[in-house]
C-alpha cells in the first residue's frame, strides 16, 4: 500500500512539475516512476560506517592547538555484498603529523592476517583483538597496528615523512583510542560535508538494468559506479568544487545541448580511452564518465541518462543522513595522552 501511495505521489509531482515522461518511452534504461534507489544505498552506507571503530582522540575542530585537518576521506560501499571500506587521514594542525586510519567490513580478503604476519616484534592489545609492531621499510622501523572485530578489520599508516615520531608506545595508544561514535568518537566528516541534500541529483535508471552498484562518498565528492545489464559500465560523479583543474588535462572535443536544454562540455583523454560528459546544476558539478571500451550506449541513451538526473526530484528518507550525531568529543585518558604527545612533538619540531 505504501509503495502504491508513493508511486501515485511521484506521478502527480511529475505532472505538476511538467516533466515530459514520454520522452523517455524509447529508453528501457530509464524508469521515472520507480528507479534505482541510490539514496537508500547512501543511507545504508552512512549507517554502516557509524558502527565501526574510529580514532577517539579527535578533539573539537575549533581547538586549533590540539586540532586536526581531515585531509583525505572515503567511504566505499557495495550494497550487494554489504562490503564497506572506510579510510580517513588526519593531519595535526601544529605538528603536521599525518595519520591514516582504515577499516574494512564484510570483506573476504586476507589483509588482516597478512598485516599481522608481516609485523616484527608484534605485541597484542589488552582491550582489542589485534596486534601492534613494526615492519621494515627501507631499513627503518615503521610502527603500525592491525585490529579485528567479528566482521571488521582496522589498519594504521603514518605519513611517510613522520618515521621519527611514531614509536611503539605511540602507535599502541592510537590503537587503544579506537571506539564507535556511540561511545564518543568524533568524526570531522560530518562537519566538512559540502553538499546540501537537495543539490544532489542522480539518474533515473531502471532497477532492471542495474546489475551492480557501488558508491564512494567523500566530503566534497560522490562517485557512483553502475554496472548495467548488457550495457556499459558508467561512472557518475558529483562534486562540490569546480573540476576544471583536472579537466584541463583532457581535450575538449564538443559542446552540446540535451533535450532538457542542459549544456554539456565533452572531454576526452589524450589516448581517447575515457570520455567525460560534464555539466552543472544547483551550483554542483556533474560528470558522466565512460570508458572507450564501453561502446554499447548510444549517444541518445547517454543524453537521456543525463537528462533524467536533471529531472530527479527524489529526496532522502533520512534528512539527517550526513549530520553529526556526537555533540562533542568525549576524550579518555588515552586520548589525552595522544594529544599531549602531539604537543610534545610539535615543540620538538620547533626547537632550534
Amino acid at each position: 500500500m505504501r509503495k502504491v501511495f508513493l508511486l501515485c505521489v511521484i506521478t502527480i509531482f511529475l505532472v505538476a512539475c511538467g516533466m515530459d515522461e514520454e520522452r523517455y518511452d524509447d529508453f528501457d534504461i530509464i524508469d521515472v516512476n520507480d528507479p534505482y534507489d541510490e539514496r537508500g544505498v547512501i543511507e545504508e552506507a552512512m549507517n554502516e560506517q557509524r558502527t565501526i571503530l574510529k580514532p577517539g582522540f579527535i578533539p573539537d575542530p575549533s581547538v586549533i592547538q590540539k586540532g586536526f585537518d581531515l585531509t583525505n576521506d572515503a567511504i566505499t560501499y557495495d550494497p550487494a555484498t554489504e562490503e564497506l571500506e572506510h579510510e580517513v587521514t588526519y593531519s595535526h594542525k601544529v605538528s603536521d603529523l599525518s595519520m591514516t586510519f582504515a577499516a574494512e567490513k564484510n570483506t573476504s580478503d586476507d589483509r588482516y592476517e597478512e598485516a599481522v604476519a608481516d609485523m616484527i616484534e608484534q605485541k597484542p592489545f589488552d582491550d582489542h583483538e589485534g596486534f601492534y609492531g613494526y615492519i621494515e621499510n627501507k631499513d627503518k622501523k615503521e610502527y603500525t597496528y592491525a585490529l579485528q572485530t567479528d566482521d571488521t578489520s582496522y589498519f594504521f599508516k603514518r605519513g611517510w615523512w613522520d618515521e621519527d615520531f611514531f614509536d611503539e608506545e605511540f602507535v599502541k595508544l592510537l590503537g587503544e583510542s579506537l571506539r564507535t561514535e556511540a561511545d564518543g568518537a568524533y568524526d570531522y566528516f560530518y562537519d566538512d560535508f559540502a553538499f546540501k541534500l537537495d543539490s544532489l541529483h542522480f539518474p533515473l535508471l531502471s532497477k532492471d538494468v542495474v546489475d551492480d552498484f557501488e558508491i564512494t562518498i567523500q566530503t566534497d565528492a560522490l562517485y557512483l559506479r553502475y554496472d548495467l545489464a548488457e550495457s556499459a559500465n558508467i561512472n557518475f560523479i558529483v562534486e562540490a568544487n569546480d573540476p576544471s583543474g583536472y579537466l584541463s588535462n583532457l581535450s575538449e572535443i564538443d559542446e552540446v545541448k540535451t533535450d532538457n536544454g542542459i549544456s554539456l562540455t565533452v572531454y576526452e583523454a589524450e589516448d581517447a580511452s575515457i570520455t567525460y560528459y560534464t555539466w552543472e546544476k544547483d551550483e554542483t558539478f556533474y560528470s558522466l564518465v565512460l570508458d572507450a571500451n564501453e561502446g554499447s550506449l548510444t549517444t541518445d541513451e547517454i543524453y537521456a541518462i543525463i537528462d533524467s538526473s536533471i529531472d530527479d526530484s527524489r529526496s532522502f528518507e533520512n534528512e539527517d543522513v550526513f549530520d553529526q550525531q556526537v555533540d562533542e568529543p568525549s576524550l579518555t585518558d588515552v586520548d589525552k595522552a595522544i594529544l599531549e604527545k602531539m604537543k610534545d612533538i610539535a615543540e620538538e619540531q620547533d626547537a632550534p
